[in-house]
């Protein structure tokens, strides 16, 4: 694969981690505030600052992993074990994701009564989906790898 083509990933992987670290820190700031100010926080707005702020952590903990990925690639190792150890982290991380915004989604829809945005339940679910399309797909990606690293192991027998 050409560097550029992974360059422009890497630069979509900055791109997209960018806005839940600024979420997830000014979140924290907010919290932080309210809980220096002696403020009561509403059941709601701990509920969301749980789901966001521990999901951010494993959201950006795979887009590390794909960022290695995108290095074994650069290196032409992607036919490596390593490649599969990252595989498997994304599939985990996106996973503790899905799990989180599914817990959260009695949250979401707190928020979406007080708020009147049923909208909000949608984007809970939404998010929750899209992180387990993203866990299976990466497990099948690691299944295949296996098979292609065995593959190659053994036509390097043969020859």
């Amino acid at each position: 694969m050409k560097r550029g083509s992974t360059l422009f990933l890497k630069l979509t992987l900055v791109v997209m981690g960018l806005p839940v670290l600024a979420v997830a820190l000014q979140l924290s700031i907010e919290v932080s505030l309210a809980l220096i100010r002696g403020e009561a926080l509403p059941f709601a707005e701990w509920g969301l600052f749980a789901v966001l702020a521990g999901s951010a952590v494993p959201y950006l903990k795979a887009l590390r992993e794909a960022w290695r990925l995108l290095g074994l690639i650069d290196n032409r190792e992607a036919f490596s074990e390593p490649a599969i150890l990252a595989l498997r982290k994304i599939r985990r991380c996106a996973a503790i994701v899905a799990i989180l915004f599914a817990l959260g989604l009695p949250v979401f829809a707190e928020l979406a009564r007080i708020e009147e945005a049923p909208g909000l339940i949608v984007i809970g679910m939404g998010i929750s989906g899209i992180s387990v399309v993203i866990a299976v797909f990466s497990a099948v990606l690691g299944h295949l790898l296996k098979q292609a690293i065995s593959i190659r192991a053994e036509n390097e027998f043969t020859v």
